[in-house]
């Protein structure tokens, strides 16, 4: 017979075994069991480890507009300065020249010219070069390129002249040397004209001074809106040689420069109220022969009348500018038949010394036997001309406009 406290304990026995077997009927744990059975429902906030990582690129862009990986507009304004091309016309364009002859001294009276030479284009804002128009080595010419007379009479008398705009007060004169644009006279070759074996020392000299230029025996040049002719006119004016080849640079020229104006110059004048007198009667000795210049005015008429705007030259040691020329008889002479010579002439050959004037009947709208040179400032439409004293101080000026 099983005891009341036997019986109890079967009785928990076996209602054990009953719970385990309902539990592994129900797929339960031990553990679900031991936690009070079902998971709850309940979710609660996850741990901040368990916190999925966040996207930390850029958002999309859909304003539709490309990336240029430039940095994006906040709405300010840019303060550096917008910087504008400037598309305004360059300024008109002058150029500058002092004229003078007969200067090959080397005495105290060219220095003085020189230094008022200076002192002229100083004012005006600098020269561009000074046309040197013969005699420029008095009596006979060099005797060779190394020949003192060089440095005596043409290097230290115009050492002093500068190219372009003066420095500002204060400021050390740093300028380059002015270009001499160089003709040769009678007297840079022997005293008649026709050494023309001299001719060489001039060149061989501009080849070693850069600022004194001369290729050769005639030569043509553009300088600025000016277009330069420089002739030997020995061989014209007492030969009545070399009358093909100068015409054919002046032709060359004329045919081909973009130049504004153009000036042929040399040492002898095609017109002179002075001993020299005029292209054709030179001494006063009419005839129109070829000793006393007759081809010359002749290849003046041809080639520079109405073709080429200025002609100046020296020879006669005075300055003067003519209102107008005779004008050009034609060919025969017999019939009588002219056309005008509407070029302008000048004479500028006091750079050194002096002789007096003689009435040659030319209109002269200036004429002076004093210490001096001529002044030229070439503007796009108009010229400005001067007759300048020893001392750059101006004394008569005209303007011209086109013939």
């Amino acid at each position: 017979m099983i005891g009341s406290n036997g019986s109890t304990r079967w009785r928990r026995a076996l209602c054990a075994l009953l719970v385990m077997g309902l539990a592994a009927a129900a797929g339960c744990s031990e553990d679900e069991t031991a936690t009070g059975g079902t998971a709850d429902a309940t979710l609660e906030a996850p741990d901040a480890d368990d916190t999925p990582p966040q996207d930390t690129a850029a958002p999309e862009d859909t304003s539709g507009e490309e990336d240029t990986g430039e940095a994006p507009d906040t709405g300010e304004q840019d303060t550096a300065p917008d910087v504008e091309e400037d598309t305004s016309p360059p300024p008109p364009q002058v150029t500058r020249f002092i004229v003078m002859g007969d200067t090959g001294e080397g005495n105290p009276e060219q220095l003085r010219v020189a230094q008022g030479a200076q002192a002229r284009c100083d004012r005006a804002g600098g020269c561009d070069g000074f046309l040197m128009l013969g005699d420029n080595i008095y009596d006979t010419g060099p005797e060779s390129a190394t020949d003192p007379q060089f440095t005596t009479k043409v290097d230290e008398p115009y050492r002093g002249l500068k190219l372009g705009p003066p420095p500002a007060d204060g400021e050390p004169d740093n300028r380059e040397r002015m270009p001499i644009y160089v003709s040769l006279g009678n007297h840079d070759l022997g005293g008649a004209g026709l050494n023309r074996d001299l001719i060489q020392h001039y060149i061989d000299y501009a080849a070693q001074n850069d600022w004194f230029y001369f290729p050769s025996a005639w030569w043509e040049k553009k300088v600025g809106n000016v277009h330069l002719m420089a002739l030997e006119t020995n061989s014209l004016a007492y030969l009545g040689t070399k009358y093909d080849d100068h015409g054919q640079m002046v032709e060359g020229v004329l045919s081909s420069t973009d130049a504004r104006w153009t000036i042929a110059f040399g040492h002898h004048p095609y017109r002179s109220d002075g001993q020299h007198g005029n292209a054709g009667s030179y001494e006063g000795i009419p005839g129109d022969l070829t000793i006393n210049g007759g081809e010359f005015r002749k290849w003046i008429d041809e080639f520079v009348c109405n073709r080429v705007d200025f002609y100046l030259s020296g020879h006669d040691h005075n300055r003067q500018w003519f209102n107008s020329v005779p004008d050009i008889p034609t060919w025969p002479f017999w019939e009588d038949d002219t056309r005008p010579c509407n070029s302008w002439f000048a004479v500028s050959g006091a750079g050194a010394k002096l002789r007096g004037m003689k009435d040659r009947d030319n209109d002269l709208a200036f004429g002076e036997a004093t210490l001096g040179f001529l002044f030229m400032e070439f503007h796009e439409n108009k010229v400005v001309a001067e007759y300048c004293d020893a001392d750059g101080n101006t004394e008569w000026t005209r303007t011209l406009t086109g013939h």
